[in-house]
């Protein structure tokens, strides 16, 4: 939903002359057994949070396969980019060729479990949903409770580290690669951009589309054996003063300013205009686990595992569990640089599993200083204001004599 799940601009991937008989027989006995509504089914359908679509084609185009013994493969991406966040997954199967573990680096999961999971989740979004189709999410930064296993405590550190260079990230300026995937119409768009974060709530988020190569090369593989259509995505530009959302049409040389609506913290995910709001209302939500880290969200928010930890690369691999991100991504898959310990690159989920959003980033200012940005907000002379979206109700209109309160705290 927001602008914002995801972003890497990959390098093109080569497909293995020929896949081993062995690996194409388990992986055609998948994509068959995928399609069943059966138990066999379900565990074969949550490999793809680590594999993506679990299809032949595409699983032969996005991995080099390995058989490792007579019950294990080894799946090692071919685009550098996805193996930032997954290094390499080992699954084990059985007799039959079904799924009954995955390892991607330090993280093991057992396939029983994650169905468990899964039907665990759909059940408590199904058991929330009320006549009118709203769904009330709980967003209570001040809860303790925490979804890190305590005997993780790498992980609990990694989490702290991670916060503490985000609070004193004061003033951030970086450029980006995005790309989204979207297996449902099976296109693939790219965009580059740069992002601004002035604490606690000011920033910018601009994209322009970027030019694609001439040949496939490098593009997903579609159900029926195509190539994603790759496109150039579209132009953005978000704003955020700290009282008001700019949205910017670069094309049309238009803007529109919206006022923030006075709504309590507390239901910004309860409606569908409540829901764009809680993604857009600050540039830290509009672009998620990037800048402005909060400890407690992140610790109760989401569950996390620890796939990754070298000199090289920290990979956390998050599912959101409580909180509005609950009702956007099933997954959030982040690369922190284990020297700095800021966030390198985000990979997010949809909640549709169908989506998916890459960012790349590449620092200019870091800074606990916001004059080190200096002039970031952009010049709108010669754009024309837009008229407002009808049915915005700002607490600045209720009682213009008082500015609205801030969107969110830290606190």
């Amino acid at each position: 939903m927001g602008i914002l799940a995801c972003g890497l601009l990959a390098t093109a991937p080569t497909r293995a002359a020929e896949p081993d008989p062995q690996v194409v027989s388990v992986l055609q006995h998948w994509e068959t057994t995928s399609l069943t509504r059966t138990r066999e089914g379900l565990f074969v359908r949550t490999l793809q949070p680590f594999l993506g679509p679990v299809r032949e084609d595409c699983l032969l185009q996005r991995f080099t396969w390995s058989i490792l013994s007579d019950s294990e493969l080894e799946a090692v991406p071919t685009d550098s980019a996805e193996r930032q966040f997954s290094p390499g997954v080992r699954i084990s199967i059985d007799s039959d060729g079904l799924p009954q573990s995955v390892v991607i680096g330090q993280l093991h999961k057992s396939v029983r479990d994650l169905a468990r999971a899964e039907i665990a989740q759909v059940a408590s979004r199904e058991s929330v949903s009320t006549e009118s189709s709203i769904v009330r999410v709980s967003y209570n930064p001040t809860a303790e409770a925490s979804l890190v296993n305590p005997g993780h405590a790498r992980i609990r550190e990694v989490i702290s580290r991670w916060v503490a260079a985000s609070k004193s990230a004061k003033a951030v300026r970086t450029s980006f690669q995005r790309v989204d995937y979207d297996s449902v119409i099976e296109v693939e768009t790219h965009t580059t951009g740069e992002f601004v974060f002035n604490a606690p709530f000011q920033g910018m988020y601009k994209s322009v589309a970027s030019p694609i190569p001439g040949t496939t090369a490098g593009a997903r593989i579609g159900l029926n054996g195509q190539s994603y259509v790759r496109l150039s995505g579209a132009d953005l530009m978000l704003v955020w003063n700290g009282r008001e959302l700019i949205q910017v049409d670069l094309t049309a040389r238009s803007y529109e300013v919206h006022a923030h609506p006075g709504t309590p913290r507390e239901v910004l995910g309860a409606g569908s205009f409540d829901a764009t709001w809680q993604t857009l209302i600050a540039p830290q939500s509009a672009l998620p686990l990037v800048v402005g880290l909060v400890e407690k969200e992140i610790l109760s928010h989401y569950e996390w595992d620890l796939v990754a930890d070298n000199q090289t690369a920290i990979v956390l691999r998050g599912t959101p569990v409580d909180g509005p991100d609950a009702g956007l991504y099933t997954s959030a898959q982040v690369v922190i640089d284990p020297a700095s310990f800021r966030t390198r690159a985000t990979r997010m989920i949809d909640i549709a599993g169908s989506k998916e959003t890459y960012h790349q980033f590449q620092y200019q200012v870091v800074s606990s200083d916001s004059k080190s940005l200096g002039e970031w907000q952009p010049d709108l002379t010669g754009f024309q204001r837009a008229r407002e979206v009808p049915g915005v109700e700002a607490a600045s209109r209720v009682q213009d004599d008082q500015p609205p309160a801030p969107p969110l705290t830290d606190e």
